[in-house]
């Protein structure tokens, strides 16, 4: 964790009333660069008022009597400045900087690529079907808020998405398609060893928005071209894929971009990474409903069986549902029938 740390006495105190004001950065949000930092100023004087002056005006938040601190989300990537005003009017300003995320990954999915536009579609964003938003359908069944991979097969228990509202997803700006989960796994992947996980927004360009920590060079391995990893991407009924081979940071600066959208991901001899959906552009199969095979990804019986049990239900977020238009018919089946028998080798955890 970044900590930008100042003590200052101002003339407006004694020395008895010194403080200790600190900006903690908390995560960077990759993909829209943003940022989320606490701010903390621990004095005997309070109330304090906290402005980050580097941002648009209106954004001013109160630190009251008897706390400590307060959270500021959305900051853009690059330099800022927050600024502590005590009642007493003396200010002190304590720069920061929200650095862009060095792990960046692009996908998409066959379920949502519409190759009219070359972009995916965002058909349960607009129906409103997305966890923790408000259906736009009288007869809508709302989605409770929550990255989506909390229950079995997958057990993810971070907290991504709790308390979302629709002001959430409008920084996506009505680009977002689904929830996607991340996990970077240790080089050896027999078997698999989990170092990092995390949830997060694809929007309709292929983009993977997630909360990045800062330190994460630090989390999975740094620079040490020993420390490898794999990073596989998973999707509630798209069959999972992962790095062709293994990667590492190169320097305490470097970052590393992954785009699956342009070449083939990971498989072996005798299995399927991704689908070619049009010529040079690829994307994870559609039609994995049921992701209960173990130990990797199979497109079978088992998910035409959830796409029969939910056959015309909408405005439900599904996994039936493989092409994500919030509503289960013949053509979320198109997709299962044209990737029946395919499989991975890509190890689940």
């Amino acid at each position: 964790m970044k900590r930008v740390l100042i003590f200052i006495v101002c003339i407006f105190f004694s020395i008895s009333s010194r403080s200790e004001y600190i900006v903690n950065v908390l995560s960077e949000d990759t993909g829209t660069d943003n940022g989320t930092v606490e701010v903390i100023a621990n004095g005997r004087t309070g109330p304090y008022t906290v402005s980050i002056i580097s941002i648009v005006s209106g954004t001013d938040q109160i630190i009251e009597d008897g706390a400590t601190s307060v959270i500021f989300s959305s900051l853009s990537a690059g330099s800022h400045v927050a600024q502590i005003t005590n009642e007493h009017e003396c200010i002190v300003e304590l720069p920061f900087t929200v650095s862009t995320c060095p792990l960046f990954v692009s996908l998409y999915l066959e379920g949502a690529y519409d190759q009219a536009t070359g972009n995916m579609t965002t058909g349960l964003d607009t129906r409103g079907m997305l966890p923790g938003q408000t259906p736009t359908g009288s007869l809508s069944i709302p989605t409770p808020a929550g990255q989506p991979y909390h229950m079995a097969p997958w057990n993810y228990p971070g907290d991504e998405g709790a308390n979302w509202t629709d002001a959430d997803y409008e920084k996506y700006n009505e680009t977002a398609v689904d929830w996607i989960l991340m996990t970077v796994l240790e080089k050896d992947i027999a078997p698999p060893v989990t170092i990092f996980q995390a949830a997060g927004i694809l929007d309709q360009n292929g983009s993977f928005h997630y909360t990045c920590p800062p330190d994460l060079r630090s989390i999975v391995g740094g620079v040490n071209t020993t420390e490898e990893f794999h990073v596989r991407i998973e999707h509630r009924n798209h069959m999972g894929i992962m790095t062709p081979a293994p990667i590492h940071f190169l320097s305490e600066t470097d970052d590393i971009e992954i785009d699956f959208r342009d070449n083939d991901s990971y498989k072996d001899a005798t299995s399927f990474g991704q689908i070619e959906i049009e010529q040079g552009v690829w994307g994870m199969f559609a039609g994995d409903a049921d992701q209960s095979d173990i130990p990797s990804y199979d497109i079978n019986g088992n998910d035409k069986s959830k796409w029969f049990n939910s056959n015309g239900v909408f405005d439900y977020y599904i996994q039936a549902d493989m092409n994500l238009d919030a509503d289960v018919n013949g053509n979320d089946k198109i997709y299962w029938d044209n990737n029946n028998g395919l499989s991975s080798r890509v190890p689940k955890n």
